[in-house]
C-alpha cells in the first residue's frame, strides 16, 4: 500500500481548518447568547433603578423616593399626581440630556402608575412605561409592571412581574419579554432607595438583531443595587445544538459570570458583554 504523505497532510490540515472553525464558531455561539442576555439584563435593571427611586414610599406618603437625588439630577422634571390617592401617577421627564450626580447622563421620559402601596395592598400594581428612555448608548421603550403578592414566611414581600422592552445600543435592536415572581430580600424596610436586594425566578424570550429568539429560564437570581451588578443565581439558555449556562457567582459583587456551552468554558465581562476563554 503507497503511503500518500501530501494527501494525508493535506486531510489533516483540513480537519484543523474544520476544527478550528467549530471552536470559533462555539465561542460565537456562545457570546451571541451571552451578549445578548447579558445586555438586556443590565440594561432591565438599570431601567428599574430608575423607576425605583421614582417610586414613592411606602405607606403612600412622601414624594418620589429619591427626590431630586441620585439618579435624577437637578435637570430632570418630576410631576406627581398627588399623595395618598391612587391611582397616582408620577412621571421623570430627563429631557433631550441630563447628568445626574453619579455622571450617567439619561434622557426621554419614564412614567409610573401605582394603584396602591406596593409593600401592603395585595394585589397593587406597580407600572413603568418608558419614552424613549436613554441611559448611556442605550435606548429603551416598554413597559415593566409588577404586582405584589403578599409577604413570605420571612416577611419579605413578594410580587410577580411582567416585562415587554425594546432595547437598541450602537444601532442593533433587541427585545425582551419576560415574565416571574420575585423576593424582596433586603432594603425594602430602609428609607434608603438604592440598597435593595432582590432575587428573580422567570422565563425570558429575548431576540436579538438578527432576529432569532432564544428562551431564557432564570433560577434565583439576586441583584444587589449597591452593587450594581447580578452577584449570584444561574441562566439557561436555550438554543439550538448545546445550550448555553450563564452562572453569576456565588455573591461576590464583581462585573463577571461564566458561560459555559458544550464543555467550553468562558467568562463574560458584564460591563463591556464581551466573552474571553477561562
Amino acid at each position: 500500500m503507497q503511503f500518500n504523505y501530501l494527501s494525508t497532510l493535506t486531510a489533516g490540515m483540513f480537519a484543523a481548518v474544520i476544527f478550528a472553525g467549530c471552536d470559533r464558531r462555539e465561542e460565537s455561539l456562545s457570546e451571541d447568547a451571552a451578549t445578548a442576555e447579558s445586555l438586556t439584563e443590565v440594561t432591565d435593571r438599570a431601567i428599574e433603578e430608575v423607576a425605583e427611586a421614582a417610586m414613592p414610599l411606602p405607606g403612600g406618603g412622601g414624594g418620589p423616593c429619591a427626590g431630586t437625588s441620585a439618579p435624577f439630577g437637578t435637570c430632570a422634571t418630576l410631576t406627581d399626581s398627588g399623595e395618598g390617592v391612587y391611582p397616582r401617577t408620577v412621571v421623570v421627564d430627563f429631557g433631550s440630556g441630563c447628568t445626574g450626580p453619579n455622571g450617567v447622563t439619561r434622557s426621554g421620559i419614564i412614567s409610573l402608575v401605582i394603584t396602591g402601596d406596593i409593600l401592603a395592598t395585595e394585589g397593587a400594581t406597580w407600572t413603568a412605561t418608558f419614552e424613549d428612555f436613554a441611559v448611556g448608548n442605550r435606548v429603551v421603550n416598554g413597559t415593566k409592571t409588577r404586582t405584589f403578592t403578599g409577604a413570605n414566611a420571612e416577611g419579605q414581600p413578594t410580587y410577580s412581574f411582567t416585562t415587554d422592552l425594546s432595547i437598541v445600543r450602537n444601532g442593533a435592536s433587541f427585545a425582551r419579554e419576560a415574565s416571574g415572581t420575585a423576593v424582596w430580600l433586603a432594603g425594602y424596610d430602609t428609607e434608603e432607595c438604592f440598597d435593595n436586594v432582590v432575587q428573580r425566578d422567570g422565563t425570558a424570550t429575548v431576540t436579538g438583531p438578527q432576529g432569532g429568539t432564544r428562551t431564557r429560564t432564570f433560577t434565583a437570581v439576586v441583584h444587589d443595587q449597591l452593587c450594581g451588578y447580578p452577584v449570584s443565581g444561574t441562566v439557561l439558555i436555550e438554543r439550538p445544538g448545546p445550550d448555553v449556562h450563564l452562572d453569576y457567582g456565588d455573591g461576590t459583587c464583581d462585573n463577571l459570570a461564566t458561560v459555559e456551552r458544550g464543555g467550553n468554558v468562558f467568562v463574560l465581562n458584564l460591563d463591556t458583554h464581551e466573552l474571553t476563554p477561562q
